[in-house]
C-alpha cells in the first residue's frame, strides 16, 4: 500500500479534498479513501492522479495523507470450491483492520470481478460475495464501492444491451 503518490479514478481525489467538486451534498469533512486497483499496473495508476488533480484544480497537499492506493496486489474476498462459495475471512479481517487503523471512510475496489473467484452467473455465489462486502462495510464503518465494468454496445448482443440499460436506468 502507498499513500497518495499516485492514484485513482476521478471520484477518489475529489472525495479526499475539502471542496465540493461534483455538485450535490458534500461530506462534512475531508474523507480518507483507499483505492484498490486490481487490474491496472502501478505505472498507469501513477499517471492518473496528476491528471485528476489538474482537472479538478486540487493541490497534492490537499489529499496527502488521506488517499491510500494499492495496485498489483491480490484482494480476493470469496471463491468457489467445488459446490460451495466461501468467504476468505483472513482477507476480510485484514481489510477491516486496515480500514480501522487508517481511519478509512471509503474503499473503492476496481474492478469487482477481480476481487472474487466465483462465476458471475452463479447468483447464490455472487450473493455470498456481495454480502461479505456489505458486512465489511458495516463492521469497518466505511462506504465500499465495487466497480463493475460493462461492455460497450458495439461488442454486445442486442439482448445484453437491454440488460445494460436496465441496470443503468433503474
Amino acid at each position: 500500500m502507498r499513500k497518495a503518490s499516485a492514484s485513482s479514478p476521478s471520484l477518489i481525489g475529489p472525495s479526499a479534498c475539502e471542496r465540493n467538486l461534483l455538485g450535490g451534498d458534500c461530506a462534512a469533512r475531508p474523507l480518507n479513501c483507499w483505492y484498490w486497483s486490481l487490474e491496472d499496473p502501478a505505472g498507469e495508476i501513477d499517471r492518473r492522479l496528476p491528471a485528476v488533480l489538474l482537472h479538478y484544480e486540487i493541490d497534492f497537499e490537499d489529499i496527502c495523507g488521506r488517499l491510500f492506493v494499492n495496485s498489483e496486489e491480490e484482494l480476493v474476498i470469496g471463491e468457489k470450491t467445488r459446490d460451495v462459495t466461501i468467504v476468505r475471512l483472513v482477507v476480510a479481517h485484514a481489510l477491516m483492520s486496515g480500514t480501522n487503523m487508517l481511519g478509512i471512510d471509503a474503499v473503492v475496489v476496481d474492478p469487482f470481478v477481480s476481487c472474487h473467484r466465483v462465476p458471475e452467473n452463479d447468483n447464490g455465489g455472487m450473493d455470498v460475495v456481495a454480502k461479505a462486502w456489505a458486512r465489511i462495510a458495516r463492521d469497518a464503518e466505511c462506504a465500499i464501492e465495487l466497480v463493475h465494468h460493462v461492455r460497450s454496445r458495439r461488442t454486445d448482443s442486442p439482448s445484453s444491451a437491454s440488460t445494460m440499460d436496465a441496470a443503468r436506468w433503474h
